[in-house]
């Protein structure tokens, strides 16, 4: 997406590459749980605003 509007000439993408760097943490925490539940290690379960998660991907979804 960021590619896309860079292409435009659209300057302003400081939104997307910040939806970028959520994603990719997002990804990194659940690499750690899949990691930890394959080797049977205890997790920490924390609460989820599923209204924030998918309101911050809502252009990814449009």
């Amino acid at each position: 997406m960021l590619q896309r509007r860079l292409a435009r000439g659209d300057t302003d993408v400081g939104r997307f590459v910040d939806g970028a760097a959520e994603a990719a943490h997002r990804a990194a925490t659940l690499t750690q749980r899949l990691l930890a539940f394959s080797r049977r290690q205890p997790l920490s379960p924390q609460p989820l605003d599923a209204n924030r998660m998918v309101g911050g991907m809502s252009d990814l979804l449009s």
